[in-house]
């Protein structure tokens, strides 16, 4: 007579200590996460993609909402537009900065403004076509805003390819290397950045590589010139490394 409601105790008895037991779990589990709240670098985003830009699918004339041009240090104005080049690297367009104001320090820079990225790859062609005080082109990482970013420049009038830091607008060089950059002449430029280590390539060969941790955080990527440096650009990509 009593095994039935002996069975039913036993049985509540287990319940309830499962019901503590997960209760316990529940508030050790929040206690942490109080503790370590989450922050971005633990919240996972889907993996972004490569992008490329010949710039022939692009109309002539003024740049696609896509980019943003920016100033960063001293002058007026900057004028970045896709036109024709009969010698672009691939089909008939290219893009290019034609303002030509002097100015020191003075980067006309045009930032892709779809990616933010931390470790990322970015590789364009750019040919150098006049300039008296610069005569450059080059690649800009983590972009910040128009005084805080990385930059890596060719300059064909020191025939030179260096890597900078820009830090309230003032730049300063981290590493570098003394190479041939021709006026008028195409060249490939590549820079490789994961987590505080860079790596700049030339004509696909690795020229020099540096570390540095003054921006660890994710940035947007561009392109730049120099002073009064008229310089046209094409095959511009853009590929995150995760």
């Amino acid at each position: 007579m009593l095994r039935g409601p002996l069975h039913k105790r036993i049985a509540a008895i287990l319940l309830l200590g499962l019901v503590e037991s997960l209760f316990l779990v529940a508030v050790k589990t929040a206690a942490a996460q109080s503790e370590h709240p989450l922050s971005l670098q633990d919240v996972s985003t889907p993996a972004a993609k490569s992008v490329t830009f010949d710039f022939d699918h692009f109309p002539t004339g003024s740049v696609s909402d896509d980019f943003v041009p920016v100033l960063s240090g001293v002058g007026q104005s900057i004028v970045w537009q896709i036109r024709t080049e009969p010698t672009a690297r691939s089909g008939q367009k290219v893009l290019a900065q034609t303002s030509s104001e002097e100015g020191n320090p003075r980067f006309p820079l045009l930032i892709y403004k779809k990616l933010t990225e931390k470790n990322v790859e970015a590789g364009v062609s750019f040919k150098p076509i006049s300039g008296k005080v610069d005569q450059a082109g080059g690649l800009i990482v983590r972009y910040q805003d128009q005084d805080h970013f990385y930059m890596v420049s060719a300059n064909a009038l020191e025939d030179e390819v260096r890597l900078y830091k820009v830090i309230d607008g003032v730049r300063h060089p981290i590493a570098g290397a003394n190479t041939h950059i021709g006026t008028g002449e195409w060249h490939w430029m590549k820079l490789i950045v994961k987590d505080n280590h860079f790596q700049v390539f030339l004509e696909d060969a690795l020229l020099f590589e540096a570390d540095d941790t003054t921006y660890p955080q994710a940035g947007q990527i561009g392109l730049a010139t120099k002073s009064d440096g008229v310089t046209v650009f094409d095959d511009f990509y853009i590929t995150p490394l995760g």
